[in-house]
């Protein structure tokens, strides 16, 4: 397994250097530059969001009932391109954390996630580029259980769990709303770097071990639309497919998000992510009201109502 995940990145390195062979003689003749006259080719442009929001309800001898709660959010996405000839780059970030407070309970984390992902690209055909992708999806603080109000177990942190991919594919990409890219030879990473603490064997690592390391076949696709003026809606589907282990079985990774910009600053977000991997166990609960592990759906939902903020960059000269 790591002789073919040095075999993919590899392949990734190489990739910008397919340009440069492809090109006829008459290309690679020398050709004078004026310095006096500046670059004013533009290769880099980012853009990204942010926003944050705060709830809070008190309540003194309230005679309907109910506990006082506070509670605050963020989130914050970044996109970073470079493109030159035929040859790309995209880098993403994107991240989300929020706690809250009920009656007299500590803070609880209610959102957590972070994600990065890194594509090499390079287009061969309008519309078509061989592409390398990397991802590495984990979360930033401790996780708990509270099997109880006055305790609490604790079950994730920081890369552990994380999941990795690794991605050398075909990537089709319609201008501005929508792209898909498959990989047939993909890696896939599920990773608990702190097996002391934390159950490995819940994120399907085995006993003992901190990666549990995978190879199958990858197919993602984007689709982003502005649906009405200030309503942009965005999802993305991941599927996974383990050639080594119930291949039959699809890992999926969908998400979804409503952004609608009430002003300059004020924004409501909608979003959501459903999850199933197969090697994932998430508590359920049995008829008699038991609790225990298997496979199962995760899915996630968030709406925040909160101060927002685009920006969107100049294209940066070289």
């Amino acid at each position: 397994m790591k002789n073919f995940t040095l075999i993919v990145c590899a392949i990734g390195l190489l990739l910008p250097t397919v340009g440069l062979f492809g090109q006829d003689a008459a290309a690679l003749k020398p050709e004078f530059i004026d310095p006096t006259k500046a670059d004013t080719v533009k290769h880099w442009k980012y853009d990204g969001n942010a926003a944050i929001n705060i709830n809070q309800v008190a309540l003194k001898n309230w005679a309907g009932g109910g506990q006082s709660s506070v509670g605050m959010g963020a989130i914050f996405g970044l996109k970073a391109s470079y493109a030159k000839n035929n040859f790309s780059w995209d880098i993403k970030a994107d991240m989300a954390f929020g706690v809250q407070k009920i009656g007299k309970q500590e803070f609880r984390k209610s959102d957590d996630f972070f994600e990065l992902s890194s594509q090499l690209n390079y287009k061969f055909k309008k519309g078509w580029r061989v592409a390398l992708l990397t991802t590495l999806r984990s979360q930033f603080a401790p996780g708990y259980e509270y099997p109880a109000d006055t305790s609490k177990v604790l079950i994730s942190k920081g890369f552990s769990p994380a999941y990795t991919i690794i991605a050398p594919g075909i990537e089709y990409r319609a201008p501005k709303y929508f792209t898909i890219l498959f990989s047939p030879i993909t890696n896939k990473n599920n990773v608990v770097m702190d097996n002391v603490n934390i159950n490995e064997t819940r994120y399907g690592v085995a006993e003992g071990k901190k990666v549990f390391a995978q190879a199958g076949a990858f197919l993602t696709t984007t689709f982003a639309i502005e649906v009405v003026k200030n309503v942009t809606y965005t999802t993305k589907l991941d599927l996974f497919s383990n050639y080594l282990k119930n291949p039959q079985n699809i890992d999926i990774n969908w998400t979804n998000n409503v952004v609608m910009k009430v002003n300059s600053f004020l924004n409501v977000t909608v979003s959501t992510e459903l999850v199933y991997d197969d090697d994932v166990n998430v508590p359920k609960t049995r008829k008699d009201g038991s609790i225990y592990e298997g496979k199962g759906t995760q899915f996630r939902q968030g709406l925040t109502i909160g101060i927002g903020y685009k920006f969107k960059s100049k294209e940066v000269a070289k």
